[in-house]
């Protein structure tokens, strides 16, 4: 394309979408963080009016811009007095309608990013000496960078399309005025559409090179996902009244595992069903990614079925009257050929698909829970929630789904919420656990990863047996003595087993006897401890 012209629009767009940029940076930063960290009167009000822009139509804020810039408008008349010389129909004026259509996409963004850093970060800070600019700088950027970045994406691509508004302010002069879209309607106007037409191709590579970036950051394109952390993706504020105490539970969650410990009747199930619709809480509010599921103050409650919310229950509460295909298939919504294709290959996932055809009576206990898991992820969620998965399954297959749990979780990088009795299963699957005691929280502590270790109990006819004793010794167990909780490789576990076969160094008088040991590592499939570090060889009280 030769038309000077056309290239003159493509380098103005551009400059005029980055001055756009800088300026929604700098006061989008500011008064997200003020918004998401503070509480003052009038912050409903002030809320809508940084978000109006998004539902007022281009020319009701051209008009608006108009009067505000022109020579009797505040604005523009402080111009005339600073600068001697106007700003409609400038390059000022097309950044300044440009900055004001864009800017409450990046807000929105950055806020909601904010809002998903935990303030304990900050308070570490501040206690380590830093100032409110270093900490920002420091801990809150960076662990918001996702949803910053998402939102300069998003602005960047609205402020480069913008055209209602800056038409009404700036014109359409070449060189000073006219950006692509602009430019674009010019063109075609006057009929000169291989010029419209070559805009047109250069302003959506442009915006679709945009959008395939920003899917491939946010992992619904390029690759599975991005790590956990970064922006929340969910939050719960849940406040419902129970005959002896109220649950009163407020969370964050990336995409992570987290996990509620605590006694029965602490509220855990009932925070699950708070979230899933089953049970209306009588104040707070839920959010999941930008859907707002409940909201007491506005009234918003969604039935369980628009919330994409998948529950697995304690007693997997699969159809007793269908096959397992039929189970899994109940909750698709879409046509029959494109269900059909999308349960079997869930069913693959799980590794149950050879058993759609039984019913649920015919299977065993870890079966139901992969086709309860399978049922609840045909519905595509957006959060999954497991009420005590894994509480009647035997030591070996829960050893076993727990490791499944983890790669599911992987594979399809969403949060899961996941409510247990059991502190081991708790530390060892959740990336954070929640403690609650009559509904309230009482510990938050980092999980996957720590080490849960019993302490040997002294007890008599007990004694220590040598480190260098045993450590090259190979105790050799069948898998049916073995009751081992899931152990990420790598990391210390405990362990209690009885020993029925004691190899020959520890035959005569030791047979039948407990021991508790701390291991290094575990051959999982002939599940053998390798390497004993610790133990401690008791006899018959």
């Amino acid at each position: 394309m030769e038309n000077p012209m056309v290239w003159q629009a493509v380098s103005l767009s551009l400059k005029v979408a980055l001055m756009a940029l800088a300026n929604v940076v700098v006061v989008g930063l500011v008064l997200a963080r003020m918004m998401a960290r503070r509480q003052f009167p009038g912050k409903t009000v002030l809320e809508a009016f940084l978000t109006l822009p998004l539902v007022l139509p281009p020319s009701v804020i051209g008009f608006l811009l108009l009067v505000l810039l022109g020579k009797h408008g505040p604005i523009g008349q402080l111009a005339e007095q600073l600068w001697h010389r106007p700003i409609l129909f400038t390059t000022a004026a097309a950044v300044i309608a440009a900055t004001v259509v864009a800017f409450p996409l990046f807000y929105q963004s950055v806020r909601a990013a904010f809002e998903g850093v935990d303030p304990r970060y900050e308070q570490a800070a501040r206690i380590l000496g830093a100032g409110e600019f270093k900490v920002f700088f420091t801990v809150t950027l960076p662990l918001a960078w996702p949803g910053v970045l998402a939102g300069l994406v998003m602005a960047f691509a609205r402020a480069l399309g913008e055209f209602g508004a800056t038409l009404m302010v700036a014109g359409n002069i070449p060189g000073v005025s006219q950006t692509i879209p602009l430019a674009i309607y010019f063109t075609a106007e006057a009929g000169d559409y291989n010029t419209a037409s070559f805009l047109v191709v250069v302003v959506s590579l442009v915006c679709l090179s945009i959008m395939v970036w920003l899917n491939c950051w946010t992992g619904t394109g390029c690759q599975n996902g991005r790590g956990r952390g970064g922006k929340r993706v969910f939050r719960a504020s849940v406040y419902k009244k129970l005959p002896s105490f109220a649950v009163d539970i407020d969370v964050q969650v990336a995409n992570e595992i987290l996990v509620l410990l605590g006694p029965s009747g602490s509220g855990k199930t009932t925070f699950l069903q708070c979230i899933a619709g089953l049970v209306r809480q009588d104040g707070g509010k839920i959010e999941l990614k930008d859907r707002v599921l409940f909201d007491s103050g506005r009234g918003i409650n969604l039935s369980p079925r628009e919330r994409r919310v998948g529950y697995v229950f304690q007693d997997y509460l699969l159809f007793p009257h269908m096959t397992i295909w039929k189970n899994v298939l109940y909750g698709c919504r879409g046509k029959k050929q494109a269900c059909w294709d999308k349960a079997q290959k869930v069913l693959e996932m799980v590794g149950i698909a050879h058993l759609k055809d039984r019913f649920p009576g015919q299977i065993s206990g870890g079966e139901k829970q992969r086709a309860a898991l399978a049922r609840a992820l045909m519905a595509e969620p957006e959060i999954l929630l497991l009420d005590e998965p894994l509480s009647a399954l035997d030591p070996l297959t829960r050893y076993r789904l727990q490791k499944e749990l983890i790669d599911l979780h992987e594979k399809m990088n969403i949060p899961f919420i996941l409510v247990t009795h059991d502190v081991r299963e708790a530390h060892l699957l959740g990336h954070r656990v929640i403690t609650l005691e009559k509904g309230r929280i009482t510990d938050i502590r980092p999980g996957r990863g720590m080490s849960v270790v019993k302490p040997v109990e002294k007890r008599p006819g007990c004694f220590q047996v040598s480190i260098k004793e045993v450590q090259e010794q190979r105790l050799g167990l069948t898998a049916q003595q073995v009751l081992i909780p899931f152990l990420d490789r790598g990391h210390f576990a405990s362990l209690e087993i009885t020993c029925h076969h004691v190899p020959p160094w520890l035959k005569n008088e030791l047979a039948e006897r407990k021991l508790s040991c701390q291991v290094d590592r575990i051959d999982e499939e002939r599940m053998k401890i390798l390497i004993i570090r610790e133990q401690l060889l008791c006899g018959e009280d």
